[in-house]
């Protein structure tokens, strides 16, 4: 018969058995935390890129109602050819949003992301991971009346490369 000091303990093997399933459970939920963090960047990147896509068509449709507002002609400041936009300035002299500044020739750099405002351009920040290109066209036989924008941005992710396109269509709104 066994004695209570020997019915009372933990063999080696139990302790053994313990620690290595409690080590499997504890590789699998660190496993899924690394997955879901990982998605988490992703996810955030699409984000960001179908923003910096989306700001870059509005502010060329700015430069356009600008151009339109100020001279009542379409198209003369969305010359056809690859470009990088950022976002406009303001100008106090004049009281308005300055789209000199926006268009520039394209030189496949990095956003750079102001610290400051959170807003991205080329000038001021530490560089992003994002690149933004954009190409203005005039469809065959449309004239001056029409533009049609393209807007890349892309960006490398986990040694692959990530881009999203949006394209808009403008219009002279009295061709």
């Amino acid at each position: 018969m066994l004695s209570n000091k020997e019915k009372n303990g933990f063999t080696l093997i139990e302790v053994l058995v313990t620690l290595f399933v409690l080590s499997v459970a504890l590789v699998g939920v660190f496993f899924i935390i690394t997955q879901n963090l990982a998605n988490a960047t992703r996810v955030g990147n699409n984000i960001l890129g179908a923003h910096l896509a989306q700001e870059g068509v509005e502010l060329v449709r700015n430069i356009r109602d600008n151009e339109w507002h100020a001279t009542d002609t379409f198209g003369n400041t969305l010359p056809n050819g690859t470009h990088e936009v950022q976002a406009l300035t303001w100008n106090s002299l004049n009281s308005r949003w300055d789209p000199a500044y926006a268009l520039r020739s394209f030189n496949d750099q990095f956003l750079k992301k102001d610290p400051a405002t959170g807003v991205f351009g080329y000038d001021l920040g530490a560089d992003s991971i994002f690149k933004r290109k954009v190409v203005i066209s005039t469809p065959t036989g449309e004239g001056a009346f029409h533009k049609i924008v393209t807007v890349t941005v892309s960006w490398a992710e986990r040694a692959s490369a990530k881009s999203i396109i949006v394209e808009e269509h403008l219009y002279d709104w009295l061709p």
